[in-house]
C-alpha cells in the first residue's frame, strides 16, 4: 500500500465494520516508547503546525507531533481552550 521508506508504510488500515469500511484509510501509527521526547504544556492559540515551527523550525513537520499524540488527525488543527493547560508529547526531531 505504502513504499517501504514512507511514514505510513507500517499503518495498519481500516477493519470492516459489519461488512462495511465507511473510507478507505490507515489508523495512526502506534506511539512507541517515549525516547527523545518532551512534554509541552498547550497555551492558548497553538495549533500543530505552529508547534512543529517553534521545536523544529519547519511547520510542515506537525506530523511527528500528531503521530506522538493520536488525538490530533490534520495538521491544522487548533489546540482549543479545552486543552489550554494539558501536555502533549513533543518527539524529538530526528529518529535515533
Amino acid at each position: 500500500m505504502f513504499l517501504r521508506n514512507s511514514r505510513y508504510y507500517p499503518a495498519k488500515g481500516f477493519e470492516p465494520s459489519d461488512g462495511v469500511i465507511p473510507f478507505d484509510g490507515v489508523l495512526p501509527n502506534e506511539p512507541g516508547d517515549a525516547k527523545g521526547y518532551i512534554e509541552h504544556l498547550v497555551d492558548k492559540g497553538q495549533s500543530l503546525e505552529k508547534l512543529a515551527l517553534h521545536y523544529y523550525g519547519d511547520g510542515r513537520r506537525w506530523w511527528r507531533i500528531a503521530d506522538a499524540n493520536p488525538q490530533f488527525i490534520l495538521s491544522g488543527d487548533i489546540l482549543d481552550d479545552a486543552l489550554v493547560g494539558e501536555r502533549i508529547l513533543i518527539p524529538m526531531a530526528k529518529e535515533l
